[in-house]
This record gives structure tokens, sequence and C-alpha cells, in this order.
């Protein structure tokens, strides 16, 4: 499988959690990574599948709470599932998923570490999008 571009949807793992999540259901799928991530997060390394699939769901949530996603916006096959998905993040789903980004850009994530990327620029350019999904998420709080 191929993985490790920089999007919130160039890696593999991202893509099954997206194909998995629209299949189930956001109001199920988001919930259960949540939950999943804060049991790993209690370990002393997060492994980089939750880092890959962090960017993935928050940009998901993103998205149904209005940001411009075009990748999922004009996909054939997501993109009318998750119009058709009523899930829409609520403010403590809000705040999870800023501190599982967090914890994912931090020293504990795989995902960070330079022997994770071919090259560094492209880990740069992960940890840019990260940040720009956290920060998103950020202000969308700061508006409710």
């Amino acid at each position: 499988m191929g993985t490790w571009g920089t999007g919130p949807f160039d890696d593999d793992q991202a893509l099954d959690w997206l194909g998995d999540a629209t299949d189930s259901g956001l109001s199920e799928a988001v919930p259960d990574f949540l939950d999943e991530w804060e049991e790993e997060a209690r370990e002393d390394f997060l492994d980089s599948y939750f880092g890959a699939n962090a960017l993935a769901v928050a940009e998901t949530c993103a998205y149904r709470l209005g940001k411009p996603v075009p990748y999922l916006s004009e996909d054939e096959d997501y993109g009318p599932k998750l119009a058709a998905d009523p899930f829409v993040p609520d403010a403590a789903v809000v705040r999870r998923l800023i501190a599982l980004l967090e914890t994912s850009l931090g020293p504990k994530s795989a995902i960070v570490m330079e022997d994770t990327w071919g090259e560094l620029s492209d880990r740069d350019e992960w940890r840019a999008n990260a940040e720009a999904t956290r920060d998103w998420l950020k202000n969308w709080l700061l508006g409710k």
C-alpha cells in the first residue's frame, strides 16, 4: 500500500478510515477513532497510524463544520456519502480533535520523527497541514 503523502487523504490508512467511516457513518467512526486514540495516547509512543489518521479524521470533521475541503466535496464516492451523513461534531468532539492533532504533532508521535519520512520537507508539509486543520478547528471553537 502506498503511504506518506502530506495531505489529509494522501495516505492509504487515512483513505481506509474514510472509506470505513462513510460506510458505517461518522457518528460511529469518529468517536470510535477518538476512543482508540485516547487509549493509545496513554502509551509512551504513538504509532504513525494515529498521526496519519488524525489528520484525516480532523479534516473530515472540519469539512462537516463548513471548512472547504475540495477532495471530499468533489469526490464521486465520498462526497455524496458525507453530504448525506447527519453527523456534525459538537464542541466536545472538536476539543478532542484538537488534542488528537496536538498529540500527533508532539514528540512521542512516530509521524513527526525524521526516520518516518523520506524527505524532511514532506514531514514539514504534513505538519503544516495538521497545524492548519488544528487552527481551523480552534477558530471554529472561538466562533461558537
